[in-house]
């Protein structure tokens, strides 16, 4: 059944992979890659593309971006549906069952909104995943930079200050700049969320030893203790645990890896009250 399912997971790739290559041919690369790309198109056409209308419902124009946004919903909802399902005695315990329910839901939620793409249902489902995707990507800087903080704070916390000013400034400054000229973009201005990382720096400046003191409060409940000592011991007992697990087998070389480097995170960050 894995490997079943493992083929099906590659015919659903190779059909993302051949939706690009028409993409890319109709942008007009040039050369080599757009005649490769009149071939797949002609593939595509002849082939994928019928297919994909009896499978998805796609019986619009020829459309390769509803096709390819088509093909990972239904990835996606295979992927969810087979984990759910899994936790379903009657279901999870049959294999060829669990994949049939899973293909067969997520098939007939796909056709529908393939059947229905001019009527706004796929704008409701793709909307939300291109602000999680814009919410992710314009964050994770700050993120990075969140941590590379709190890591130097943990040895001058004066320095971590004027890191979160610096970054303040930096974001301030891209705000004024881009402003303009992104702000037509829509009703909503994208450099907004530099003025909102800004902001989001000052906070933290100011509740940067708020932030400290929560974390060092959060690894000595872990450990079950009350005071920086206590929990320093616990840690260390438990790496030494860690150690003679793996010495009896309990567990893995990676799972011990894993276990240790983060006892030997949290005695570091103790050690350093």
């Amino acid at each position: 059944m894995k490997k079943g399912v493992k083929i099906f997971g590659l015919m659903f790739l190779s059909l993302i992979l051949l939706s690009s290559f028409v993409i890319a041919a109709d942008a007009g690369v040039g050369g080599m890659v757009e005649s490769l790309g009149k071939i797949v198109e002609s593939i595509y056409q002849k082939g994928v593309e019928p297919l994909a209308k009896f499978m998805i419902g796609t019986e619009s124009a020829y459309d390769p971006a509803l096709f390819f946004s088509l093909i990972v919903i239904l990835v996606l909802l295979v992927s969810v549906i087979w984990e759910i399902t899994d936790r379903i005695p009657v279901i999870g315990n049959n294999n060829w069952v669990q994949f049939i329910v899973s293909f067969g839901i997520s098939l007939i939620s796909v056709r529908f909104l393939g059947a229905s793409a001019n009527s706004g249902w796929l704008e409701v489902v793709l909307l939300p995943n291109q602000a999680l995707g814009i919410a992710l990507m314009s964050m994770i800087p700050l993120v990075v930079y969140f941590f590379f903080v709190l890591d130097v704070g943990e040895k001058s916390k004066t320095l971590a200050k004027i890191l979160w000013i610096f970054a303040a400034i930096l974001f301030a400054v891209l705000y004024l700049i881009r402003a303009d000229t992104l702000s037509g973009a829509g009703s909503f201005n994208p450099a907004t969320v530099y003025l909102l990382a800004a902001v989001a720096s000052i906070a933290l400046l100011f509740f940067d030893g708020t932030i400290r003191r929560l974390r060092k409060k959060i690894i000595i409940e872990e450990s079950g203790r009350k005071t920086i000592h206590a929990a320093e011991l616990e840690i260390r007992r438990k790496i030494v645990q860690a150690n003679i697990d793996l010495r009896d087998l309990v567990i893995d070389p990676k799972e011990h890896e894993s276990i240790i480097k983060n006892l030997r995170s949290r005695l570091k960050y103790l050690m350093k009250q």
